[in-house]
């Protein structure tokens, strides 16, 4: 008797990622308009950030990320909470996607990105 069998691959955790995540310390800024707060990143890629913060964020919420990359390139961008954990008293992680990255600022996030790939090679 002939069988179909269909077989689902199932991506758990950052197996689910479209990009590859790499470890950067950098000090950014996160909000909406006028009213952007400072955070510290933990590991960022081309579809996303996590970072470190002092504000409870909701999942969902959308958001502006802004960030001076080494030498100066400047990198912007609306981003969505895809997640959010309570790391202390006063501090939160949180994870983020990139909502509507475009132009020069995804060529520069894209250099940056290669760049701390060569590092991690060398």
């Amino acid at each position: 008797l002939p069988v179909n069998i269909r077989i689902k691959e199932i991506y758990i955790g950052a197996e689910m990622r479209r990009h590859k995540r790499i470890q950067c310390r950098l000090d950014i800024k996160v909000g909406l308009g006028e009213s952007l707060g400072p955070a510290s990143t933990i590991d960022i890629s081309q579809g996303g950030i996590c970072f470190v913060s002092r504000r409870a964020f909701k999942a969902d919420e959308k958001v502006d990320i802004r960030l001076t990359l080494p030498l100066g390139k400047f990198f912007q961008s609306p981003a969505r909470v895809a997640w959010i954990r309570k790391q202390d008293a006063d501090s939160y992680k949180v994870g983020m996607e990139f909502t509507n990255l475009k132009g020069k600022g995804k060529i520069a996030l894209a250099g940056f990105l290669r760049s701390l790939t060569k590092k991690e090679k060398a």
